[in-house]
Formats: structure tokens, sequence, C-alpha cells
């Protein structure tokens, strides 16, 4: 993840990298509070998945995988390890409800992601550093 986090969101990585330096010690609280907000604001998940979905899936069915993926992940894992069972036992008036949701959440995300690159790179190519660089 680290990798990860270093190679699509630098600036976040370096961030996170000295907040982990602080943390256990005396500083930790004052280092937090100065450069968490410093922090790019962006699912961080989503930005180190995106790559790998939309190259496997396309980017709409990537962003469906990964609102589903974690609803599966916790009606057969999650549940279970609870005693609960599959799914919880599936109540069946909830299943559409949750997997509609899930769905929804996963290509919304994929959607409001494109939009940011999009508009980021139309932003980069208006910029007068890009021009003059």
């Amino acid at each position: 993840m680290a990798n990860g986090l270093r190679e699509h969101l630098p600036k976040t990585a370096a961030v996170l990298e000295k907040i982990a330096q602080a943390y256990g010690t005396s500083r930790f609280g004052p280092t937090f509070r100065r450069l968490y907000g410093t922090c790019e604001n962006i699912s961080v998940d989503y930005a180190l998945l995106e790559p790998r979905l939309t190259a496997l899936l396309a980017w709409w069915l990537g962003g469906l995988v990964f609102g589903l993926a974690p609803l599966v992940v916790y009606w057969f894992v999650v549940l279970p390890l609870k005693g609960f069972g599959i799914g919880g036992g599936f109540h069946l008036a909830m299943v559409p409800i949750e997997v509609g949701f899930h769905a929804i959440f996963g290509i919304g995300t994929a959607i409001i992601f494109r939009s940011g690159l999009v508009l980021a790179r139309r932003r980069f190519r208006a910029s007068p550093e890009a021009l003059h660089g």
C-alpha cells in the first residue's frame, strides 16, 4: 500500500510518512493537526485501485466492482467470522437495497474520480506554467 501511495499520491505519501514518524511520541498530536489537512482530498483506496480496475474492467465497471466488493466481503467473510452466518441470513427485503446502494456508491465514486481527472487535466493545460514550462 505504501508503494502504491508513493506512486499515485506522492504528496500525500510524504505527509503520511512524516505523521507516521511522530506516531507514539509527544509530537504526534501537533504533527497530525499541522500536516493532515495538507493531504490531497481524495479517496485513497479508490485512487490506488482505479488504475488497476480500469485497466481490467473499464472505468464504470471498475467503479461497480469497487462498490460491490466490500459488500461481498461483508456478507461472506465478516458476518460469518462474527458468527452470524453467510450474509447474516440474507434478509430478502434488504438484499436489493444493499446491492443498489453499493452499486450506486461505486459508480458514483468512479464518475466523481473521472470528472476530477478531466478537470485537473483541463486546468493543467490552461495554466501559464504549462505553457511556458
